[in-house]
Parts: structure tokens; C-alpha cells; sequence
């Protein structure tokens, strides 16, 4: 039944009705926080969890206690020849499903070396980041994930989604989802090459 199955597809608008509704904009006070991803780091850390390094920020104007502060396309030009800065992963201040995402593992005679196995002039990636993300872009240490998960997934660090619900008795788990990166990409987000797959974890047994 062609209308039964286009009523079980959710689409992006219907997607982001039901994201309101399970976390209406003002219920918390936390969203325009939580699109910020050097302040949520910032706060993360501060509660005791560990998280990624941040290594570099572009911003017009703003600063950051532990990063190097990039404001010019000569800035990122010379942030992203220097070595000891790989392997780093970028990506915009507040966009997400991975969209502007770049995974960096070397680089070497003014050329930058992709995870996806693509080679690319320094000044051409930082002209695109600084033509592109006026609003922000963050560089941060490459997450290397545990070896037993990279015998399951591949190299490309794959991400698990804990989704949980805010109930009066207090929070409880909806469900865990592991991302696996497509072969070839740089990551797991949405942008990427290829179709990513997700399998069901169950959060009581992992």
C-alpha cells in the first residue's frame, strides 16, 4: 500500500516537528549552548567527562582558553601546514549531520593528506573554510577509537547515540544507536560518502 508506506516515512521537516515536540525550544534554556560545540566541550569537560582536544578555532572575533586562535585565511594557512597539528578533524562551529566535516591525517610539502585517501593544496582547503564558515570552524585532535570497535567498523572513528528522555522522575535511556562509516569516508555523519549503517545496541548489555 503506497499511502501506508509514504505514512511510516518521516521526513526532514517531519523529523524536526517531532524534534520539537520531544524537546520544545525554551523547555530548557540549552539549545543555542548545546549548537555551540567549543562551549559544549568546555562545559562536558568541566563535568568531569572526557572529550575531544580542541587544537584550533576560526572565528571573526572570538577567543578560546585552551585552542590557537585563527582569524585570517593566512592563519589557517599556517595552522594547517604545521605537522604537529595531525591528525585533527575539522568542522563548522554549529551545522551538523557532518556537513563542512574534514579528516586530516598528515601533511606534507603544502598538500593535505584526507582520510578518505584524497590529496589537497593547504591553501585551497583553507580558502573553502574561509570563504564558506564566516560563522565558525573548529579544529580539534582526531579521535582514535578502541581497537576492538575498529575491527567491526573500520578505521573511521563510528559514533554511538545515546538518546534519552527527560521524564519527572528523572532521565531514563530511549535507545542506543552505533553509526558504522561507509567504506571511503572520512566519518559517520549523514554528508559523507557512501550510506552509513546503524545497528541497535542494548543499553543494558552493550
Amino acid at each position: 500500500n503506497p499511502i501506508a508506506t509514504a505514512q511510516d516515512y518521516v521526513s526532514e521537516s517531519g523529523g524536526n516537528a517531532l524534534s520539537l515536540r520531544l524537546s520544545p525550544l525554551g523547555l530548557s534554556g540549552l539549545h543555542g549552548l548545546l549548537r555551540d560545540k567549543p562551549l559544549t566541550t568546555l562545559m562536558v569537560r568541566s563535568l568531569g567527562f572526557r572529550t575531544s582536544t580542541d587544537l584550533g578555532i576560526f572565528h571573526p572575533v572570538r577567543k578560546h582558553p585552551e585552542a590557537s586562535v585563527l582569524r585570517t585565511v593566512e592563519d589557517i594557512c599556517a595552522f594547517l601546514e604545521n605537522p604537529a597539528h595531525y591528525p585533527c578533524f575539522g568542522k563548522p562551529l554549529d551545522a551538523s549531520r557532518s556537513i563542512g566535516c574534514v579528516s586530516m591525517t598528515d601533511v606534507s610539502g603544502g598538500e593535505i593528506s584526507l582520510a578518505d585517501g584524497r590529496v589537497v593544496p593547504v591553501a585551497k582547503l583553507a580558502g573553502e573554510i574561509h570563504d564558506n564558515f564566516q560563522h565558525g570552524y573548529l579544529f580539534q585532535k582526531c579521535v582514535v577509537q578502541d581497537p576492538r570497535m575498529t575491527a567491526i567498523t573500520g578505521q573511521t572513528t563510528s559514533t554511538l547515540r545515546i538518546v534519552t528522555l527527560r521524564l519527572k522522575a528523572g532521565f531514563e535511556c530511549l535507545y542506543v544507536v552505533q553509526k558504522i562509516a561507509a567504506k571511503g569516508a572520512m566519518f559517520d555523519g549523514f554528508a559523507g560518502k557512501g550510506s552509513n549503517a546503524m545497528c541497535h545496541v542494548d543499553p543494558e548489555t552493550g
